[in-house]
Formats: C-alpha cells, structure tokens, sequence
C-alpha cells in the first residue's frame, strides 16, 4: 500500500493536523512558525497536554473498558441553575451585553431573518403519494442535514460555515467557514459573494424528497455538544482557555461527564500510522506486475536488506514475470527443491504452462500439498492453485482455495473467477471487500474495470477512465492499452481501438489477448483477420479463441458431411 498515493504530506502534533504552510520559508521557517508559541509556555502547558492525551486515549480514568469519567477542575466549571446559555455566552464573550455596539468586538448588533421557499419536486415522489398534506407550512418546519432551516437569522460579523461546494476552484467548499460582512436580500457578502442556492436534504427518515430555496450556510460556533470531549478540549492550548458546561436534565450542572474511547480503533490507527512509516520497498515491482510491465519488474527486483518473508514475495513476483513473458524453463532450472513453498508453487504453475504433458502431474502436485496441513494455507500457493484450475475451467475448483481471501490477489483473482462464471453479483460482492481494504489499490482499480466492463452501458466509460489512469501515471503496458482498446470496442470506436492494439503489438508481437482483440476488431472493420489468428495459433493454440474457432470448425465440417451424405443416399421407389 503507497499512502496518500505516493504525495509527500508532512504532519505534525502527532498526525493531529497539517503543518503551517509559510510561503518562501524553509524548514526552520516552518518549525519556528509551528511551535515557538508553545515552547514559550511548555513548562505551563505540559501537565495540561498530558491531560488532553490521557482523554484522547481512553485513559484518563485509569483501566477502563472503553467508559471512562472525566472531572473537570472548578475554574473550567460553568455553573448555573436556570438559564444555561446565557451564561456560558457572557463567560466567553466578557460584558457581552455592554459591548454590543462596539464593532471591533463584535462587528454589528443588526439581525435579519432569511425565510425559504419550500416546495416538493414531483419527479421524484412515491406513488400513491397525497401532496395536500404537505403545505409550505408544514415542509418549512422540516429540518434536515445538508440544508439551512427555513429561517435563517443572521447579522454582520457572523460566523458562518458552508453546506455544499458552490466553487471549488475559489475555496467555495462544503464546510469552509467566513465571516458575513454585508446582508442583501438575496446576496450575502463574506470573503466571497453567496447567492440563494436550492438545496435537497439526506435525512433517510423523509419519505419524500423536497427542495429548499435559502442560502446555503447555518451559523458556525465553536460549542460543539455533539463531538467527543477530547475534541473540544483539545481546541485550546491550555486550561485558561477551556470552559465547560455540563448539564442532566434531571438535576443541576455537574463538573463531571462520561467519555467513550474504542481503544480497538486506535489500536488499528496505531498499526495503519507504523505501515505509514514503513516505506513499502516492494511496491513498485508489485506495481509493475499488476500492469503488465513484466520486464520493469524483473529490472526492478534488485531490492536489498529485505525480511525473509519479503524477500520470498520479492522472488516469486520476479519468477512469475518471467513466467508471464513465457520463460517457463528458467524458472523450473533456477528454483530447486530446497526453496520455500511460495517459489515451489510458482514453479508448479511453469511446469503446467511448459507442456500439456505436464498438466496432470502439477494439478496432482497441488492437490498433494494443499492437503499438507502445514502448507495448505498458504496465500501464493492458494492463489497458484487458483490460476491452475482457472485455466482448467473448473471454477469450482479453483474458489475451493481463493474465496477464503487473504491478499488482495487472492481477492482479484475471486473477481476473475466470478466474471467468467457470469455472476457479477458475486465479483460485485468481492469488489467491495477490496475496496474497504484499499479503495486505491492497483488491484482494486483493475478489478473495478473488469467489473464495469462485464456490467457495460454507462461503466464502460468508467472502465475506460481507468484505464486512461493508469497510461498517464505509469509505463504504457500491453495491458492497459489492451484494457483501453476493450473499452473503445465496446463503445463501437473500432478506428481507435485498433490504434491502440497495433500500439500494443508493436509493444509484445505475441500476446494474446492483443492477437485476439485485434482478431476481433479487424472482423468489426471489415479488414482481414486471418494474419492476427494464425499468429495466435502459432504462438497459443490453447487460447479460448482458438478452442472455439476450432470447435466451430469441426461442428460445421460434421453439418457438411451430414449433409453430404444424406444427398448421396440411394433414391429407391416402388412400383
């Protein structure tokens, strides 16, 4: 896995947040610009960050199981006994009350309301459906995430937070927060101009889907009561700036709460952060395997101080290149019987590819072994035996020892299998397991395509920009111009299809998925085929093309003689 797809992001407070960006500055720039202000007072603030911690990790109350209670010192403590808000506001914003006209502190005492205009869209009603029942009145007292409220109010020196991109390339994003600096009645003036937008709500509960005409924004304070506590606490940098309100409807506010921490979900994020730290010394080699570059991975292979576990990786993709380019007799000459069972059971697949001689003694051998307890399990000789009785044909088979998953070509692999049964269902339901592990794995994209291919109509065009992808960020492949040309064939840009193919032949002259497309496209155009297909034969004569073309063949050549017969059959009558 390559985080961040290979960009350099760099992070500190712990993975918290982004560095200052501080413009023509170099690192020392940065690091004075991050932290002088907190080493100026860390003696101060050390005990309080401790604390912060403590909360974030689910230990501030001791061993716990994830529940933990968290008490507040007295001077954090807001206490009141009737008008909570109120009273939390004038503790933050001091004499709010008399300063109300003083624009330096806070801008403007002007409010204006902003109502909606509320009305169903009937394209996208339920049948059966009784709109009398849903007057303006009653869908303005709707409230609904990704929507303002029918009435907005707001005043100048506001904060307010967006709800939806409105121009990307200008910072206009969902969540981006300004201040207002001027009202209009259907403009609002912040560091940007904003006019009424018409907005759908995502509220599951609503049955019926309805649109709001108002501005696109709600007002934005820090006084989060929906987040966990470590989030706001840690939003000051020490205790002086923390005040707290805690109150239960069944009695008076408290100096103590209840804090939640799955300690199970930062122990994964601790294990993703070490594989982040980790440089994947393999990734490019397994990238070049994945596309199709079988010769850049071979090149690519001289990849030292590895783990033993590695290493073994290393040498298998390496030998399964050479076995992709058709080498199957240097690998049966280079890994002798002492080698580990990985690399022993990518010989077995060159032994079965070398000559159809071969092919019962290698499927026996794989059996052998994954009934060995001690081996069975193991992910390359799974995946192996996989490609073995994939070639077979006998899917069955081969989902016996791959559908149990485990690596994300043994997933792959699944997809394959399943698209050739014809149940896309299935290879559907293994795409969405690799996309939770790693949604821009090379694997997940490639099987994504397949996928879009196998389903057609609008994913066609996806599968395509796949495709298109990966030939601009990596080393052009047979593969992905094959993938391209699939794409265009069916899209019926046969023309540029067969450009691609030719590119591709000129690349490897005896691959055969290339002889085949071009089989195929040529017959699409028109154009002689007969050199492609000799070619193929010559070079695969067990491809499916060529078993079908045969078998089609031979049924016609029987229908002929049949038919020749049945003609020369002796007439006979009777007086």
């Amino acid at each position: 896995m390559k985080i961040f797809r290979g960009k350099t992001i760099l992070y500190g407070d712990g993975f918290r947040q982004i560095l200052l960006a501080i413009q023509k500055g170099n690192c020392s720039d940065t690091v004075n610009a991050s932290y002088s202000s907190k080493l100026q007072h860390l003696d101060e603030t050390k005990s309080f960050d401790e604390w912060i911690v403590k909360i974030g990790d689910g230990n501030i109350d001791g061993p716990n199981d994830c529940e933990a209670e968290i008490e507040f010192s007295e001077d954090v403590v807001v206490r009141s006994i009737c008008d909570h808000i109120h009273l939390i506001v004038s503790t933050i914003y001091l004499s709010f009350e008399n300063r109300l006209d003083d624009q330096s502190y806070f801008q403007d005492k002007m409010k204006e309301k902003h109502m909606s205009s509320n009305s169903l869209r009937d394209t996208e009603l339920p049948g059966f459906f009784e709109e009398s029942i849903y007057s303006s009145v009653v869908l303005n007292d709707f409230k609904a995430s990704r929507i303002s409220n029918h009435k907005l109010t707001l005043k100048i020196g506001v904060p307010v937070i967006l709800l939806c991109n409105i121009d990307q390339t200008k910072g206009l994003c969902n969540c981006t927060r300004l201040y207002i600096v001027r009202l209009g009645r259907n403009i609002l003036y912040g560091d940007y101009l904003y006019t009424l937008h018409e907005l759908t709500p995502s509220n599951e509960i609503i049955s019926f889907c309805f649109q709001r005409r108002q501005f696109p924004v709600v007002v934005y304070f820090v006084m989060a009561t929906n987040k966990i506590i470590y989030f706001f606490v840690s939003r000051v940098t020490n205790e002086k700036g923390l005040k707290v309100l805690i109150y239960y409807e069944e009695g008076c506010p408290t100096n103590k709460t209840k804090s939640y921490v799955y300690k199970e979900v930062l122990r994964y994020s601790n294990i993703l952060l070490t594989m982040a730290a980790t440089p994947d010394l393999l990734f490019g080699l397994r990238n070049n395997f994945y596309l199709g570059a079988y010769q850049a991975a071979i090149n690519s292979g001289d990849v030292q101080n590895l783990k033993e576990e590695d290493a073994i990786e290393r040498d298998c993709l390496i030998y399964r290149s050479y076995i992709a380019l058709g080498s199957y007799q240097l690998v049966v000459n280079e890994v002798d019987s002492s080698a580990a069972t990985p690399l022993q059971a990518v010989k077995l697949l060159a032994l079965y590819l070398l000559s159809t001689d071969n092919k019962e003694t290698a499927i026996s051998s794989i059996r052998e072994w994954l009934d060995d307890p001690a081996i069975g399990n193991n992910p390359i000789l799974r995946l192996i035996a996989g490609i073995i009785f994939m070639h077979e044909q006998d899917y069955n088979e081969a989902l016996k020892y791959t559908n149990v998953g485990g690596t994300m070509e043994l997933n792959a692999l699944n997809v394959q299998i399943f698209l050739k049964m014809h149940r896309s269902d299935y290879a559907e339901k293994q795409l969405r397991v690799m996309q939770q592990i790693d949604e821009d794995h090379t694997l997940t994209q490639l099987a994504t395509a397949w996928l879009n291919l196998a389903v057609g109509g609008s994913k066609i065009q996806e599968a395509y920009l796949i495709f298109q992808d990966f030939s601009e960020k990596y080393q052009m492949t047979s593969l992905i111009l094959n993938g391209k040309a699939v794409c265009c064939m069916h899209m019926g840009n046969f023309d540029e299809a067969e450009s691609f193919l030719l590119e591709a032949l000129n690349k490897d002259a005896k691959d055969p998925e290339t002889l085949a497309n071009l089989v195929v496209c040529s017959l699409h155009l028109g154009k002689p085929s007969s050199r492609f297909l000799s070619q193929l034969k010559l070079s695969h004569p067990e491809h499916m093309l060529i078993k079908r073309g045969s078998a089609a063949e031979e049924s016609f050549d029987r229908a002929v003689q049949t038919f020749v017969d049945i003609t020369l059959l002796p007439f006979s009558s009777t007086n």
